[in-house]
């Protein structure tokens, strides 16, 4: 089978940093400090929907023909729209919470405005601007509903492709470029231009041949902090003043993932064994991951199972599970602070939703998809 790095990011995620901070090392091997937490996997909990949540909602998706998703690859939620990118078609579509089609965007093409690819999206908190990716090409700016152009930045120097952007300030960006040699994180100030830092220096070969990098952007903005996800060990970190800060570190004991066991530079069949051998045995691969004041939520891969950790920063206590007494699994794609939200292709509802737990209403729904309709929004309102 002939696998390549698009199809590899669908299930897998990105690896991430070597830094020295809260007592551990760059690969994170003994860590100490405050911004610990001791994880125990050898007790799994099996808590009940009702103890989080008061119900879970299915709320259907326009499924005209112009609204079709072939491939959820990026998403953000921005006061009231999902803004979700299909890189397979390379189109942004911006839904309602309510599934309403409010806009397309598709402006394929080499004149101005328009891109030959796209590979991540932001609603810029500072300008409100919906800005695009273009790998090579560089920032495209947008009015909120993409109607407008406004221009575009252009990659940093040295840069030959980024993949993953967030703002820093109004005039300072965050790249994630993959494709360099070294530090893969480049802050690059638009106005000056010119590159401020570079951080995270990790060989290719664990972004471009293994299973161990995210599947999706490893950034998340709380409390006007940029966030970054470790995708090995899901560490997360704040960045500030030019570098990256831990705030959540979660020691597994026995079961903790380190990237310096890792053989360098071998073929892509090896990483794949190594993936569903060795590398299953320990907690790894972070997909998920959303925060509000009260709760960080992530998943992750372990022991062949994808389990959900979610932390109560109250309560400074965690349950790990890998579903629901009720049989269902959590999967969060958003979370602001009355609910958690997840943009489901159907495929994913069976694991998502147990139909027994719907009200009347939401079942009549869930019995109406079928594979061909769009996603669905699910909305776990919070106690």
């Amino acid at each position: 089978m002939k696998l390549k790095k698009c199809n590899m990011r669908k299930i897998i995620l990105l690896l991430a940093l070597f830094l020295t901070a809260c007592g551990h090392s760059p690969m994170g091997e003994n860590r100490k400090g405050k911004c610990v937490r001791d994880i125990d996997l050898d007790n799994l909990s099996s808590p009940s929907f009702n103890d989080y949540f008061s119900k879970l909602e299915i709320i259907p998706v326009d499924s005209s023909s112009e609204a079709l998703i072939q491939s959820v690859s990026e998403q953000v939620w921005h006061k009231g729209k999902i803004y979700v990118l299909d890189r397979r078609q390379k189109k942004v579509f911006i839904f309602n919470q309510k599934g309403k089609l409010l806009q397309l965007i598709d402006r394929r093409g080499n004149g101005p405005g328009e891109y030959t690819d796209i590979t991540d999206l932001q609603i810029n908190r500072f300008t409100g601007d919906l800005e695009l990716l273009n790998p090579m090409g560089g920032i495209l700016k947008y009015d909120s509903l993409g109607n407008t152009y406004k221009g575009r930045i252009k990659l940093p120097p040295t840069v030959p492709a980024a993949h993953y952007i967030t703002s820093i300030s109004p005039d300072v960006y965050l790249y994630l470029c993959e494709a360099r040699d070294d530090n893969k994180m480049v802050v690059y100030n638009v106005k000056e231009d010119k590159i401020v830092s570079e951080l995270y220096d990790i060989p290719k070969f664990v972004l471009f041949s293994t299973f161990y990098h995210h599947s999706y952007t490893p950034f998340y903005t709380f409390k006007d902090k940029v966030h970054f996800v470790q995708g090995y060990n899901g560490d997360v970190f704040t960045y500030e003043d030019g570098k990256l800060l831990p705030k959540y570190q979660w020691n597994f004991g026995k079961y903790n993932f380190e990237i310096s066991d890792l053989e360098k530079n071998k073929d892509i069949p090896y990483y794949m064994e190594h993936y569903k051998t060795i590398g299953s045995q320990y907690a790894t691969i972070f997909i998920n991951y959303v925060e509000n004041s009260r709760y960080y939520i992530t998943q992750f891969n372990f022991h062949k199972k994808i389990c959900s950790l979610i932390y109560d920063k109250k309560k400074n206590s965690y349950v790990v599970f890998n579903s629901f007494k009720e049989g269902h699994r959590l999967m969060p794609t958003f979370i602001d602070e009355s609910a958690v939200y997840l943009f489901a292709e159907t495929r994913t509802l069976a694991i998502a939703v147990n139909r027994d737990e719907l009200s009347e209403e939401n079942q009549r729904i869930y019995d109406s998809i079928d594979s061909e309709s769009n996603p669905v929004i699910l909305k776990y309102t919070l106690k």
